[in-house]
């Protein structure tokens, strides 16, 4: 309820299919954290043999004093060390919350692919050019 998740029907449609997919060579894993039969932190993962990745974290902020994200972390690493896994990756993009487990990064790449089209010369541009140079004008507007 009132998530990022759930407010957007294309990327509910994207976790739900994410969740049913069994050909991937991973599998979908919910963890969560409750208190008195509330969910106050939950992790959307994807787990293969060695890892477990980090989708989507969320937390209920009427308990954001007591740290409910870092509690399931530190619940969730405890899990996957019984379980043998290797590797808790945080994913991109890298936040302050973050960094208080880790200081290690790796490099993301990012991939788009336009339709040949007038909507996909558009999107384009509007990805690569507009935005790009919006961004370069704040970033003059500041150092001003």
């Amino acid at each position: 309820r009132d998530t990022a998740i759930a407010c957007d029907d294309g990327t509910r449609q994207f976790y739900n299919e994410l969740a049913r997919a069994s050909v991937l060579p991973v599998r979908v894993a919910l963890y969560q954290l409750t208190c008195a039969d509330q969910i106050v932190a939950m992790q959307y993962c994807l787990l293969d043999q060695r890892a477990c990745y980090l989708l989507k974290p969320a937390y209920d902020e009427r308990f954001c004093d007591y740290s409910p994200g870092h509690l399931l972390v530190y619940e969730v690493l405890r899990d996957l060390l019984a379980r043998g896994r290797q590797e808790y990756d945080f994913m991109a993009p890298q936040s302050e919350w973050k960094s208080r487990w880790t200081k290690a990064l790796r490099a993301q790449s990012n991939l788009y692919i336009f339709r040949r089209s007038l909507i996909g010369y558009a999107l384009q541009a509007w990805k690569f050019r507009v935005l790009r140079r919006l961004r370069q004008m704040k970033q003059h507007d500041q150092a001003d």
